[in-house]
């Protein structure tokens, strides 16, 4: 029987995650009578990463678009070539973004502002004769290397520039877990992304541990029904959700913070009767945890904290990934 509880690990996420949207509201300016006439100098914008932030990017993800387009064309299937067609379209979504005067923002329209255009895939990068098995090995290695790439940038940033590269870090480790497991998996969200709310480090702390107690639950009953090599697996992701759970306590604990306890249960999105659902149910809960974990990244005030939430992000992405979930264009950010 599918447990509820009074608060359970989905619902109200995007009250924890989102902004809410903005009252419409009618505002008259007041006469001012003597002073200065001149209006007050807008105050200056946030910092966004410049072109020279960006231009090794633009290379990277020009190129990952260029090889994944050459792989849908390698006579894969049409499920992989689904998938890889899918890989080519977020690579050209993210070329956008960082081509943009503001990357943060995700733009998904061609920029307008006269900046450089946007690169054309690098001459090394292509599968060649490669087909099959080899051309995938080929892609899979350039999203490692990616993957890293992208992680140096995480780890070396702050605020939402830290989310911009690891989400792009997430990306590239899903679509590597997905070429090496080969399932069918959804679409990603055709919805536009959306910004998350703002957290303290502290409060990113708080919720994250609240989404992993429920994830612990989920992976407890989605092990009931696995067998052989899956029990290890799900074992092995099961204590290191547990692991997590320890370093995020003990780190509000070093700070005084409050700790959030578990619920006594949380709601599951299938029954764990079998195998299927039970992947379900761990590509479902990852899914759901990835904005948080986003929200942490943005949120970490320091190397250690932030590394440990980029693992995170990077985790969760690829975890979903080989479970069959979805993968959007930029895990870590809500939908």
């Amino acid at each position: 029987m599918t447990v509820f509880s009074r608060r359970g690990l989905f619902v109200g996420m995007g009250s924890l995650l989102l902004g809410g949207a903005l009252v419409g509201c009618s505002v008259t300016d007041p006469l001012v009578h003597g002073g200065s006439q001149t209006p007050p100098p807008l105050p200056t914008p946030s910092p966004v990463p410049t072109l020279a932030d960006v231009a090794g990017a633009l290379q990277w993800e020009a190129d990952l678009a260029g090889v994944t387009q050459e792989l849908s064309g390698a006579g894969l299937g049409a499920p992989i070539t689904e998938q890889v067609t899918a890989f080519t379209a977020a690579h050209q979504a993210h070329l956008l973004a960082l081509a943009s005067p503001d990357p943060v923002a995700r733009p998904t329209a061609t920029p307008t502002d006269g900046r450089t255009p946007r690169p054309v895939p690098s001459a090394s990068a292509t599968l060649g004769a490669a087909r099959g098995d080899a051309a995938i090995t080929q892609v899979r290695d350039l999203y490692g290397r990616a993957v890293a790439e992208y992680q140096r940038r995480a780890l070396e940033a702050e605020g939402q520039h830290a989310l911009v590269w690891g989400s792009l870090m997430a990306y590239a480790s899903g679509a590597q877990a997905a070429l090496e497991f080969r399932q069918a998996r959804p679409a990603p969200p055709a919805n536009e992304p959306r910004p998350l709310q703002v957290w303290s480090d502290v409060e990113a702390m708080q919720q994250v541990l609240r989404q992993v107690h429920g994830l612990i639950y989920g992976y407890q009953a989605a092990l009931a029904p696995m067998t052989g090599n899956d029990t290890r697996t799900v074992s092995q992701l099961l204590n290191e959700h547990r692991a997590l759970r320890t370093r995020l306590g003990d780190l509000l604990r070093e700070r005084n913070e409050q700790v959030p306890a578990a619920e006594a249960a949380y709601k599951l999105p299938v029954e764990p009767t079998d195998r299927a659902n039970g992947a379900k149910i761990i590509a479902t809960m990852e899914g759901a945890f990835r904005p948080f974990a986003g929200g942490w990244v943005a949120a970490a005030t320091d190397g250690s904290t932030r590394e440990l939430a980029v693992q995170t992000l990077q985790g969760s992405a690829r975890t979903a990934a080989q479970w069959g979930g979805d993968l959007p264009i930029w895990p870590g950010f809500a939908h």
